[in-house]
């Protein structure tokens, strides 16, 4: 009996992984039916401020029309880039990986392993790709990351491909953590492999160098603590000269605002070193969160305003023994007092309410932290909108676009509640950080409602 049981089982897994790969398959050919039929003509291209955003592929594959990704991905549930992606991926293997294409519509390599091959592939020719795709159709699913990434490479090899090119592949990327408490950032990249031997050393020599300073921590802590020092001992390199003539305008953001002189022309040796770059970070401690005395540690928890993340008051305390820390405590904005101005521009006390009230992009599934973005008038400041804090959300420049000039449109119905509406008529809440799809039917007749200025809705779409 047990043994009739087990057989079944295993029947029903192989079942479920053949309906999991037809549905992957199925998307696939829905992302390749979507740039179809929303192409990207050259009259487009033409007036987008950056054109290499309608590109979804590698070489000669089609483009899409941009403006209608954030569509097309509100409808899958994901955000805007990640919709690009899956476009891209599918345009890239239909149109240069079709071997591989063929067994993915025969169900016989899982269409997320042929995702994974092609999201290496854009960066080559086509000759490249091609011999690709003839070394994994009959492997893809089946070798290591590491093995695909060598395939990979091989190719760029073979193909003869200047140094510029490969390597414009190399990377290095901070992504500044919005979920985790305490505050974490995470480190990934590509580097020339002697460059990387090269900072491996030089981490496990900084992570011994902290045992010998007494850091009781482990290895992986102690490594992290020593790139950290690797950042913070660029201070003590000597000023750059620029050649003469010129100035180096990739320093200039590190500017006078940040304790540096610009650097200029000069024939001889700098006279002094830069100081290091202040770091700002924007913490907000709710009040019950701070101890009372010295004796008590706050349990609560706060909010890194730059990215979003959460933060403990005993980790800022121990931030704030770091030598050389500078505390500034801000006034308390009250977020129910609406600010008002009768300018266009925001007060920057409102942009901080409003940052503080949203703490990213309002728009569907957009986690774009709200520090980086733009604040949209909800109503029209044209229209009679005001330049106020109950008027104003924070949306990222890819989603104001979207707004401003492709017809999505959105409602404010309370405090951190937006009824979105898509250019197809669909309909998105985005409450706080969760977005949900809603119904006409469960949507209610304010939703119907148009703002003040907005002109008429097409018939079949409901206006927010």
């Amino acid at each position: 009996m047990a043994s009739t049981r087990i057989v079944a089982q295993h029947a029903e897994l192989r079942a479920a992984t053949t309906r999991l790969w037809a549905a992957l398959r199925d998307r696939l050919n829905g992302a390749c039916a979507w740039v179809d039929t929303h192409p990207a003509t050259d009259d487009l291209l033409a007036e987008l401020p950056d054109p290499d955003r309608a590109v979804t592929g590698g070489e000669g594959t089609p483009l899409v029309d941009p403006a209608s990704v954030p569509e097309f991905a509100a409808l899958l549930g994901k955000p805007t880039g990640s919709g690009f992606r899956i476009l891209a991926e599918a345009m890239e293997l239909r149109h240069r990986l079709p071997r591989l294409w063929t067994r993915v519509q025969a169900l016989e390599v899982a269409a997320d392993d042929a995702c994974r091959v092609a999201a290496r592939t854009m960066s080559l020719d086509r000759p490249a790709a091609d011999w690709v795709d003839q070394q994994l159709v009959h492997f893809a699913g089946t070798v290591s990351a590491t093995q695909l990434d060598r395939t990979v490479e091989a190719a760029r090899a073979l193909a003869g491909e200047p140094q510029a090119a490969v390597e414009s592949g190399l990377f290095v990327h901070l992504d500044h953590d919005t979920t985790s408490v305490n505050g974490r950032s995470r480190l990934h990249g590509e580097l020339n492999l002697l460059d990387g031997l090269e900072l491996d050393q030089a981490l496990q020599h900084g992570a011994a160098l902290q045992k010998f300073w007494g850091n009781p921590a482990s290895l992986d802590v102690r490594r992290a603590h020593a790139l950290a020092e690797l950042a913070r001992a660029q201070a003590m390199l000597p000023a750059p000269v620029a050649p003469k003539g010129t100035v180096a305008e990739e320093l200039q953001p590190m500017g006078p605002e940040a304790g540096h002189e610009p650097v200029v022309e000069s024939e001889g040796p700098p006279l002094r070193r830069p100081a290091p770059r202040p770091v700002t970070l924007h913490i907000v401690i709710p009040a019950g969160a701070l101890p009372v005395d010295h004796d008590e540690s706050g349990a609560g928890i706060g909010r890194i305003a730059n990215t979003g993340s959460s933060i403990t008051a005993e980790q800022v305390r121990l931030w704030c023994r770091v030598p050389g820390a500078k505390i500034t405590v801000r006034p308390v904005i009250d977020l129910n007092d609406a600010e008002a101005t009768d300018c266009y521009v925001p007060t920057a006390r409102m942009r901080e309410h409003v940052v503080l009230t949203n703490s990213t992009c309002i728009f569907p599934w957009c986690s774009t932290v709200a520090e980086q973005c733009d604040l949209d008038h909800i109503v029209a400041f044209d229209a009679g909108g005001p330049t106020s804090t109950d008027n104003l959300a924070p949306l990222c420049r890819r989603h104001h676009r979207a707004k401003t000039l492709h017809g999505w449109r959105y409602r404010h119905l309370a405090p951190r509640l937006f009824c979105w509406v898509s250019p197809a008529g669909h309909l998105y809440l985005r409450a706080g950080p969760m977005t949900h799809r809603l119904d006409r039917s469960s949507a209610g007749e304010d939703l119907g409602a148009r703002p003040p200025g907005d002109p008429p809705a097409a018939p079949d779409t409901c206006a927010a």
